[in-house]
């Protein structure tokens, strides 16, 4: 990632004769607030003197680079009230797995610049620029990809809980009032909602509460490797509702992942927020499981 002098940050240019048309990028940048100051992410793109643009609440872009531009996500209204106030604003770029920051300045204009991108359009969100050089079939490998890992978990999970009692079930796409986790083990009067990173899972980041899933499965969450903390709320949420539903039942609520992934997330979280959310690990899932079910080998 570089960036260069205050002075080249806003004018506009086209890469020119022979090179890639400025082109404005169809899917929005995830973007959060991180220590009352504003963040946005920009995956698998090289970033190249970034500039953020802010012309009101509903439209802020962000130049990757000099040949592309993006709109930034407004789900947040938070964040783009962030964006308003701010003089600049921290980008985090993801390539190949290697994470690169860099401080970028926000400009406040009144529309995106008619020598790039022809006169201001009426539209809330802008076109897809990405003409022929758009790949139709960008999301296929990334969905398989995603479907094996979910299948790798739940084997994991079903052979550690099928080698210790038969009786005892693995259970998807259960909800608990709005929320549903990966999954849900049962086994007598125990109940085990799990929340589930695959052990697969080469690279993540995780993000402040917030800024993904407030109530869909965590691995809808997966494909991006943006993982909202939010999920820990989540298991208490589906906690006290099974419990209010089964009161003569033991409910407990567990997140797995590889041992790496638990030490980050104690490292970015207080121990309060996470107390009571039982932390597995793939290393030691059965003797886990086996404690906290009360499973028995038969």
């Amino acid at each position: 990632m570089s960036t260069r002098g205050a002075e080249v940050f806003w004018r506009p240019r086209d890469p020119g004769a022979g090179g890639d048309k400025v082109r404005m990028l169809d899917s929005e940048l995830t973007a959060y607030i991180s220590d009352k100051k504003p963040m946005i992410i920009v995956e698998r793109e090289s970033v190249e003197d970034p500039a953020c643009f802010w012309i009101d609440h509903e439209h802020v872009y962000l130049r990757i680079n000099w040949e592309k531009w993006a709109p930034v996500s407004r789900s947040n209204p938070e964040l783009a009230a962030s964006l308003c106030r701010s003089r600049y604003c921290r980008v985090t770029a993801v390539v190949d797995k290697v994470v690169a920051d860099c401080i970028v300045p926000v400009f406040h204009i009144a529309a995106l610049p008619e020598e790039l991108f022809g006169p201001p359009r009426t539209e809330s969100a802008p076109e897809n620029r990405g003409g022929e050089g758009s790949d139709s079939n960008s999301g296929s490998d990334s969905d398989s990809d995603d479907e094996d890992m979910y299948q790798g978990c739940l084997m994991t999970v079903l052979e550690a809980v099928g080698s210790l009692s038969r009786d005892a079930g693995v259970y998807e796409h259960v909800k608990f009032g709005g929320d549903s986790p990966t999954f849900v083990i049962k086994y007598g009067d125990r109940t085990l909602i799990l929340d589930a990173l695959p052990p697969d899972l080469e690279f993540f980041i995780f993000l402040p509460a917030g800024t993904g899933e407030d109530h869909g499965p965590l691995e809808r969450e997966w494909e991006k490797g943006l993982i909202s903390l939010g999920f820990i709320e989540r298991l208490k949420r589906m906690e006290k509702f099974a419990a209010r539903m089964e009161p003569d039942s033991v409910v407990r609520a567990g997140f797995l992942a590889n041992p790496d992934a638990l030490d980050m997330l104690r490292a970015l979280t207080r121990a309060e927020d996470i107390a009571g959310i039982e932390l597995l690990s793939y290393n030691s899932l059965k003797d886990r499981l086996a404690d906290l079910l009360a499973l028995k080998e038969d």
